[in-house]
């Protein structure tokens, strides 16, 4: 994650009605997140406070998708005991609104704060994919924001005042400020505003192992809970190593620490999955089994195998986290948005991750590309994306197909590149480039303005090779 004052420069891009509103109520003041668990076995609880109190009523909303989710997860459902508290603490109505809104108080109505409850055995239970859902066990609860914490409609862009209250004796950490050893009991801290809070990860109790390595560009934490033994070593060795190749390529690492986050748990039942991973701004969150645990030293063929997913996931901390198109910021929390470059996304970063791993994956591409259902290869590359926006792993051929598409699109530009520049570009010069520019710029770019940009980058015209995997894959004409 980048330091807190360059970010804010990425993630303040709402529509000016509500870019107005956030600055106005900026300067009223802080809002208070209140997160505490009293180690009770199901339950945390959260408590928002307002900068000052609202005339009227306000508008809870529970996200319901995430940045790179590409899916839809009704974490609303697992919401309960809300109430809403006037300037004198009593109580106020609250009413359930649509979609995953609460609509607190009413015309007449002072609202100071707001408190909830989030199920996270009820939301584990029954979300089937593990990488959906916050965790709890007995000496351990992990959580990601977007599950568990909320936004009262029109402050979230408002400074955020967090306090994490912990369990006595139970250490926590927290990917929004990684630091060992770790603090025990509570923490205090300071987020600019609800993006980053929902983006954030954070752990407690007594079962949770972390620990600092340095020797790569910024330094890395990896926060591990195993109900099983796992090397926390080797972890960390494989994300330096990721760290390293990543630098390489992109000639700057954007985020001044970075913490792989990972779990290794026991299957729930037969229907529940694992073995999935999540990306955020400053941190990788992998959610496996038992079985992938690492045991024994690795040796270079495994130590590949566990680092493609960590080094994949790291990669997006470049794209699309810090260099995306339409749709993917500003981010609308109450739906999983409409993204039509998931192949720019995806793929770009898994040819990257072949490359800097000296893995030959081309007929894997090829395979997925030209032996996918029909109903799949006929889509353009546009509405290939827009299926993808909210089934990308709900129904993985999807998410195979597209992410295969854009790496075979990636290759064939990084080959034209070098050609065409006799070897002095290659597709990194323009990925480059796009980083610089997304910063600069501060806004998503739009496909039509891709070509144009990698020749700006490169001096190389790529506009043939855009239009031609824009198309469905029967008119790619390309040779296999």
């Amino acid at each position: 994650m980048k330091s807190t004052v360059t970010l804010v420069i990425f993630l303040l891009f709402a529509q000016s009605i509500f870019a107005q509103q956030a600055i106005k109520i900026r300067q009223d003041g802080e809002q208070i997140y209140t997160l505490s668990y009293d180690g009770f076995p199901n339950n945390i609880s959260i408590d928002i406070r307002l900068p000052k109190t609202h005339k009227g009523s306000v508008q809870l909303i529970i996200p319901r998708s995430a940045p790179g989710d590409y899916g839809v997860v009704f974490y609303d459902h697992y919401l309960s005991n809300i109430k809403g508290y006037d300037d004198n603490d009593n109580l106020i109505p609250v009413t359930r609104g649509e979609g995953p809104r609460w609509i607190i108080g009413g015309t007449s109505s002072n609202v100071s704060h707001i408190t909830y409850e989030m199920d996270l055995k009820k939301m584990e239970k029954e979300e089937p994919s593990g990488a959906d859902a916050s965790k709890i066990r007995q000496h351990y609860v992990g959580l990601l924001g977007y599950s568990v914490f909320g936004y009262v409609d029109g402050y979230e862009y408002t400074k955020i005042n967090l306090h994490i209250k912990a369990p006595d004796g139970w250490p926590v950490f927290t990917t929004l400020r990684p630091t060992v050893p770790l603090i025990k009991n509570k923490m205090d801290l300071q987020i600019d505003n609800f993006d980053l809070l929902s983006d954030a990860q954070i752990m407690m109790g007594s079962a949770l192992q972390v620990k600092r390595f340095d020797g790569g560009p910024v330094p890395l934490y990896v926060a591990q809970y195993a109900e099983t033994y796992s090397s926390i070593d080797e972890m960390g060795k494989i994300g330096v190593s990721s760290m390293k190749l990543l630098h390489q390529y992109f000639g700057q690492t954007p985020f001044p620490y970075y913490t792989v986050y990972v779990e290794y748990l026991k299957p729930l039942d037969d229907q529940h999955s694992y073995n999935f991973g999540m990306e955020h701004l400053n941190s990788y969150t992998g959610f496996n089994d038992v079985s992938q645990a690492i045991t024994t030293p690795l040796d270079s063929a495994s130590f590949i195998k566990y680092q493609i997913p960590v080094l994949h996931h790291m990669g997006h901390g470049y794209i699309p986290l810090r260099c995306y198109g339409k749709g993917y910021r500003p981010f609308t929390w109450e739906m999983a948005p409409i993204i039509n470059t998931i192949w720019f996304n995806e793929g770009f970063i898994w040819y990257i991750t072949t490359q800097l791993l000296k893995i030959n994956a081309d007929s894997i591409f090829d395979k997925r590309v030209y032996e996918a259902p029909d109903f799949l290869k006929e889509l353009s590359m546009r509405d290939l994306s827009a299926l993808a926006s909210t089934q990308y792993s709900a129904d993985f051929r999807i998410g195979r197909h597209i992410y295969s598409r854009g790496a075979l699109m990636a290759g064939e530009l990084d080959r034209l590149i070098n050609e065409k520049s006799n070897h002095k570009k290659s597709l990194r010069d323009a990925l480059i480039y796009m980083l610089n520019w997304t910063k600069e710029n501060t806004r998503a770019f739009t496909i039509e303005e891709l070509p144009c940009l990698f020749q700006k980058a490169t001096g190389v015209n790529v506009n043939a090779v855009f239009e031609r995997w824009m198309k469905p894959v029967p008119e790619l004409k390309i040779e296999n």
